[in-house]
Formats: structure tokens, sequence, C-alpha cells
């Protein structure tokens, strides 16, 4: 089985040599021949059966999804037949994939954007929801870096943007708060 990335397909097939090294190969020398059987849209297996030979690198033994991948080699299959809500794994590899891109973007943010760089960023995404957004001044703005609105009627967000890696200080809070005006 080999999970293409070019053509996202899925193709299956059988070796039929012993290994062989082919020196005038410019990319990957070390060669076997393989007869291919079929070669399937990724649509046509579960989430599950994806996964697992999603990140293969090498040889190794598909297990847990195996006679799915074997029904593929039929002359009448179709596909798969499941529809998305009964696949299971579909909710668990969002969620992990929900997850890893989660912790890639706080840890990008935590390394690229410290201190007064993190306003502006924090400011774009608020324009990205609809509001309008007006920076404070470094220094001096009574805790309020960003205020964002939709238009000049309350309500108002006032933002304080910090960039660190420990919790916030009641004080930092409470000071935040008691520049806040009614209908923020």
């Amino acid at each position: 089985m080999f999970p293409s990335k070019i053509d996202r397909k899925i193709n299956i097939g059988v070796v039929e040599s012993v290994y062989f090294y082919e020196a005038t190969a410019a990319l990957y020398p070390n060669r076997r021949k393989v007869k291919w059987l079929k070669h399937l849209p990724r649509t046509a297996f579960s989430q599950g059966a994806l996964h697992e030979v999603g990140s293969a690198l090498s040889f190794f033994q598909v297990k847990n999804y195996a006679d799915e991948y074997f029904k593929a080699l039929d002359k009448d299959f179709k596909g798969n037949i499941m529809e998305p809500d009964t696949d299971e794994t579909v909710a668990q590899t969002a969620d992990e994939i929900i997850e890893a891109t989660r912790d890639f973007i706080l840890k990008e943010l935590s390394k690229n954007l410290k201190g007064y760089d993190l306003e502006p960023f924090v400011a774009n995404l608020l324009q990205a929801m609809g509001y309008r957004t007006i920076l404070s001044p470094h220094g001096g703005d009574s805790g309020i870096d960003i205020t964002a609105y939709k238009d000049e009627l309350p309500p108002r967000i006032v933002v304080q943007v910090k960039s660190q890696d420990g919790d916030i200080k009641e004080t930092t809070i409470q000071s935040l708060k008691g520049v806040m005006r009614e209908g923020d």
C-alpha cells in the first residue's frame, strides 16, 4: 500500500521482487518491483483506515484496518459506503487536529510575538471578526491597549494585551476594570 500525496490516491500493489540497488536512480536507489493492482481515491476509505497509513515512511503492517484494504481489491468494490457521521474516528481525528493546531499556534505566538508586538496581532484578529480597532500608544495607556467596537455606540471592547507565560496578576485585572466605562 502506498498513500500518494501527489494525486491523493491509495495505491494497492504486490511486491514482486527481492530488494535490489539501482545506482543510476537519482532518488531512492534501494528498490523492489511492485505490481500495482488498484489506485483508489482517498474518499473510498474510512478516516481510521486513512489515518493508519497516512504517516507511512517505510514498510509496515496494516493491523487495524487490513480488512477494509483487502475488500478494496474486490471487483465490485465501490468505496466507503459509511455515512460520515457513523465513522467514530472522524471526530477523534478532528479533535486531534484541532488540539495540535492550537498547540502550534500558541507556541508560535509565544515565540514570535512578545511584548508590544502582540498588540497589532490581536487588533488584526478583532478586525477580522468585524470590529474597528484603535491601538493605544505604548505605555501610559491606563490599562487599555486596544479599543474595539462595531459602531460608535456601546458596547465596546477594551483589551489589555499581555504576553507572558505565567498567570495574570489580580492587580492587572483590577487596573483594567478601573478604566472600563458602562457598557464596556
